[in-house]
């Protein structure tokens, strides 16, 4: 390593040339990232779900479809607005009450329950499938122009407005929560640090590595809109940690007399094993999300995974070369600490652990339980904020709520597929059924239907219907609505599939469930190997990986406490990033106590502990604290906010329970540590 610091500092333009021609490469691979929308894509393979949902992508293309209401029509005009609609260049077809029934015929006789699924109090509602995808640019410029057509008193709904939707909220949002949390980072950076320049130093490094991540994303078919919309930030706050520990083992250095070049070379050596220790646990919480069944993990793990690798690369490299050049300023623009010394807090706190361990056992057996106990909802999560509900709500009022399901059945029996559309449009649950025994009937030859139609209903092997809901969400009456449709389906045909939202619910319950216990295992069991590793002591581990644990007790807890409900992917996901993201606070304190207690007793060796890594604990805390709660606070899509709310708590916590009650569990567990202490330390001695 130190022929390695060497040669950077030396060769300093070549590395700068460097990771500026890589910069310039990930920026230009950033439009090529596509990002997906469909959490769905993310169900394991061998679900029915996902089966369906295939067959429906080969035989018929899996195109978007939105629900279009305008306002204050006349029957006339509406049929107008849907001619225009559909000679839209991304619009397939267009169904509505002339698909149906006669519309020369006056209302009152084609009957209420005919009219008011279509035509209700001027209002009219068409069913709009387009040529391409939900998040196609072809659909979303088709839904600017259908929202021109219908005017501002319209409203749209369904899975490509929501995609659309998602698209807009998610630029608009990133940019706003950048723009919060850098100016946040800067703050306590230049708070906790002692030169005006460190927290600059610190971003521009990052901010490399980040820009290099968000580039390399592009070598993905995609990324999901929560990986796209989390990763970087989470990135800064996760990483920020690696370039404090280097700078300031730099300033160490520099304070003991050593010259710049061999200040740089020394802190580079010594600041890797902590850089890389931090590194490795964190990367193994993201790890372990790879192991989920439910795709999403792996999707949102190995960009965090690679995000970290590529901060430790980028610190490592970089930085040395960063400081070489900056020295002279960095020192100029230094300034006395704000930070107050915490040395008598941390005596203080220490002469107070049976008190703080008793406070805490009490509390951990009921967060243990309560986090357990949580009322979860498994369905997908992206639901699009204020601005889709309002539409949403807005349609609901006239014509209520509406879930499509795609039934795939086999073809060959007409006659049967249009008595079970028969039996299932007389559902309480049914608002309409849609295939081609509904649309043409049985009488009529479908090779003389409307070219597209009855490719859109019909292949080789399938027969496709559209089954659509009055209800929406995740509730008792959807899981009755899916629970029927099932049944009328079997009590027609041995083999069907079923492709939709509040379909799939089932698949991802059973999916995510499993993950929870194997993401458990694997991010403790790979953490606790890491530790096991570094410190070379049997114990410690143990202590570490519990602190952490209790902190994810009490902030998985606090929900049920609250009488909330969570996403239970949110709660998988956070659950183990918190674990990978915060047990460097742990390992930081443990690392000082063990240094420290070779030449002092174990309550002064646990005081001094804290008051020298204190100061890193509260800043790393309270950075990724503050870039969780960004999200919390910023974001509108359900998804984001829970995960941020979760993420900015659970890193408060953590840092808390490292600072409140590790001192004391080292304090009280300090013969066993030591006895089960394999080899001693490289470079200490008893």
């Amino acid at each position: 390593m130190i022929k390695l610091a060497r040669f950077l500092i030396t060769h300093r333009k070549t590395v700068i040339i460097f990771f500026s021609v890589l910069c310039i490469v990930s920026i230009l691979m950033l439009p090529m990232v596509k990002v997906n929308y469909d959490l769905t894509k993310y169900l394991p393979e061998d679900t029915g779900t996902t089966y369906a949902f295939d067959i429906v992508r080969e035989q018929f293309g899996y195109p978007g479809t939105a629900e279009v209401m305008a306002d204050n029509v006349t029957i006339p005009e509406a049929l107008e607005m849907k001619n225009e609609i559909s000679s839209l260049d991304g619009v397939l077809m267009v169904l509505w009450l002339d698909d149906i029934a006669d519309i020369n015929t006056p209302l009152e006789y084609l009957g209420s329950d005919v009219t008011k699924q279509y035509y209700k109090d001027s209002k009219a509602l068409f069913t709009v499938q387009f040529k391409e995808g939900d998040s196609d640019k072809a659909t979303v410029e088709a839904l600017e122009e259908i929202e021109r057509i219908i005017g501002e008193g319209g409203a749209i709904r369904g899975s490509a407005q929501s995609s659309r939707s998602l698209q807009r909220i998610i630029s608009a949002e990133v940019g706003k929560i950048v723009l919060i949390v850098v100016p946040v980072c800067i703050g306590i950076l230049l708070f906790m640090t002692r030169s005006w320049l460190e927290p600059f130093l610190y971003l521009a490094v990052l901010g490399v590595s980040i820009l290099i991540n968000m580039g390399t994303n592009a070598f993905f078919e995609d990324v999901s809109f929560i990986t796209f919309s989390m990763s970087a930030v989470l990135q800064l706050a996760i990483s920020m940690d690696y370039s404090i520990f280097l700078v300031h083992r730099y300033m160490e250095k520099r304070e003991s007399g050593l010259e710049v070049d061999e200040a740089i070379v020394i802190a580079t050596k010594e600041a890797l094993s902590s850089i890389s220790s931090s590194a490795l646990t964190t990367v193994a919480g993201f790890v372990a999300l790879t192991f989920m069944q439910y795709k999403i993990g792996a999707d949102l793990g190995i960009v965090l995974a690679k995000g970290v690798v590529l901060s430790l690369v980028t610190v490592v490299l970089l930085m040395p070369v960063v400081i070489k050049i900056s020295h002279k300023t960095l020192e100029k623009t230094s300034h006395r600490a704000f930070m107050p010394d915490i040395t008598k807090l941390g005596k203080f706190m220490v002469k107070g652990r049976y008190i703080i361990l008793a406070l805490i056992l009490i509390v951990t057996v009921p967060a243990y339980l309560a986090s357990n106990a949580n009322s979860f909802v498994y369905g997908e999560t992206n639901d699009t904020g204020e601005e889709i509900a309002e539409m949403r709500a807005k349609i609901a009022e006239t014509f209520g709520e509406s879930s499509p399901v795609v039934v795939l059945l086999p073809v060959g029996n007409e006659g049967k597929e249009a008595e079970l559309a028969k039996a299932l449009a007389e559902d309480e649950y049914v608002k309409s059924v849609q295939c081609l025994a509904t649309i043409a009937g049985t009488a009529i030859p479908y090779e003389i239907l409307p070219a597209g139609v009855e490719e859109n209903f019909r292949s080789e092997e399938y027969s496709r219907m559209i089954v659509t809901f009055n209800v929406a969400g995740e509730n008792e009456h959807t899981e009755r609505a899916v629970s029927r449709l099932r049944e009328y389906v079997g009590s027609y045909y041995d083999t069907y599939y079923l492709a939709g939202a509040i379909s799939s619910t089932n698949d991802i319950k059973t999916t995510v469930e499993s993950d929870y216990k194997v993401v458990q295992f694997i991010s403790i069991g790979a953490v606790f190997l890491i530790i096991l590793v570094t410190f070379r002591a049997l114990l410690l581990p143990v202590l570490l990986v519990l602190v952490i644990q209790i902190s994810t007790w009490i902030n998985m807890g606090i929900p049920y406490f609250a009488g909330s409900q969570l996403s239970f992917i949110g709660y998988l996901i956070i659950s183990a990033i918190q674990l990978g993201a915060t047990i460097d606070y742990a390992i930081l304190m443990s690392d000082r106590y063990l240094e420290f207690r070779e030449t002092m007793d174990k309550s002064d060796a646990a005081a001094k502990a804290l008051s020298t890594s204190g100061v890193s604990i509260i800043t790393s805390a309270l950075i990724l604290t503050l870039a969780g709660y960004s999200y919390g606070i910023v974001s509108t899509l359900p998804a984001i906010s829970e995960m941020g709310l979760l993420l900015g708590r659970g890193a408060a916590l953590s840092g808390g329970m490292v600072l409140l009650v590790l001192p004391q569990l080292l304090v009280l567990f300090d013969k066993p540590i030591r006895m089960t202490i394999l080899r001693k330390r490289e470079g200490k001695s008893k």
